[in-house]
């Protein structure tokens, strides 16, 4: 086929606040000949409020494959310029458009970003955390066991998971990020940039409660970020204070014995480690007053 120098838009659009548009996506949406849209209804919307007025075809995981091939040839045959949009923030992350995006580059057309809003790198942003590096994970798997082991290999590689989640699992996953050893903090992530954002960020067990505590906990979109324990060098790792001794120097200021291991995992000690320590701590007070 000749390629009549066709370009393909892929434009991130707001995944909450409609005044995140950029002039540049309103520009592009208005030049192009097709929108292919992951939701015609929802970007109808959009293009409502900008006054932008061009045709549109439903691009969808379901229907991806064809959708893609059939606009490639017209593109390829037409000269028309397409855009690429999703429900919200940026086509291809956790959302279809992959397989568009390949097939216009094997056809030799013009592939051009115009990014925008992204509810990862946003959460990001809002965490305080100071690593340096992370791992977008989007949606994990739906069973618990899976998911369990998912969450347990991303986080022996990475210092940040970054996931997606819907309302009525989030609750599930706050369950397993609380049983895994490794996981220090969480940060949970509710309709980002919408008038009612809801952002909360401590520890896995503060996270869970604050989020079974939440109005309303099961509308709107979900950001879940997790942070997981650094490795250390072999000598740092033997060279660390022990959970008993941190349990009893909180205890000599002052602290109960529960609130001395609260404040422990918190300060990002895993959980099952001060829970053994606990218990020794315990025994050996016990131990004392019996005496």
């Amino acid at each position: 086929m000749e390629n009549m120098s066709s370009t393909l838009y892929v434009v991130g659009t707001p995944i909450g606040n409609l005044s995140d548009m950029s002039p540049r996506a309103i520009e592009t949406l208005n030049a192009v000949d097709l929108i292919a849209a992951e939701d015609t209804r929802v970007t109808a919307k959009l293009l409502a409020r900008f006054n932008i007025k061009k045709p549109m075809i439903s691009y969808h995981e379901h229907n991806e494959a064809e959708t893609a091939r059939k606009l490639a040839e017209r593109m390829l045959n037409e000269g028309v310029d397409v855009a690429l949009v999703s429900d919200a923030g940026m086509p291809v992350l956790s959302d279809p458009g992959a397989t568009f995006v390949a097939l216009a580059r094997e056809a030799s057309v013009n592939v051009v970003c115009v990014p925008g809003p992204s509810a990862a790198i946003t959460a990001l942003a809002l965490s305080g955390w100071d690593e340096q590096s992370f791992t977008f994970a989007g949606f994990l798997a739906r069973d618990e066991k899976t998911l369990a082991k998912q969450l347990s290999d991303l986080g022996k590689h990475s210092p940040i998971v970054i996931l997606y989640e819907s309302p009525h699992r989030v609750q599930t996953l706050l369950k397993v990020v609380a049983e895994n050893p490794n996981a220090r903090r969480v940060l949970i992530c509710n309709d980002l940039t919408k008038l009612h954002e809801w952002v909360f960020e401590g520890n896995p067990d503060e996270a869970a409660q604050a989020f079974y505590d939440k109005p309303k906990r099961e509308k709107g979109e979900y950001c879940v970020a997790v942070r997981f324990h650094k490795d250390e060098p072999a000598e740092l790792a033997a060279a660390k204070v022990s959970a008993e001794a941190l349990i009893l120097e909180r205890m000599l200021n002052g602290e109960d014995l529960q609130d001395a291991s609260a404040h422990i995992i918190s300060d990002g000690m895993a959980r099952n480690e001060v829970y053994r320590a606990r218990l020794r701590v315990k025994q050996f007070i016990d131990g004392l007053t019996s005496e």
